[in-house]
């Protein structure tokens, strides 16, 4: 939310991070997405982080097990440090 204002509902989230099956055409290969997010998260609760990554490894995800929503925007493309950065953040929070 924004400003303490929910701004999805239940049931917004739901539909969109169920795994919807079919061919990407634009990226190839097998993957879990849902409405426009690559899904991820345990076996027990596919979906229950999903986001996506952009090129030069900017990156945006949420995890809905631990209400956390992370944007990290590159200024430099090469040498990817984001899953650096995600992981300094998780341990900060104490989150898997």
């Amino acid at each position: 939310g924004v400003d303490g204002v929910r701004l999805l509902t239940d049931a917004t989230i739901e539909a969109a991070t169920r795994w919807d099956e079919g061919i990407d055409r634009a990226i190839p290969g097998d993957g879990r997405w849902g409405m426009g997010y690559v899904l991820q998260g345990p076996d027990d609760a596919p979906g229950a982080v999903f986001g996506h990554g952009g090129y030069g490894g900017s990156t945006g995800f949420a995890d809905t097990r631990y209400g956390l929503a992370v944007g990290i925007v590159k200024g430099r493309m090469g040498g990817s440090v984001t899953g650096e950065i995600v992981a300094a953040i998780r341990r900060s929070l104490g989150t898997p």
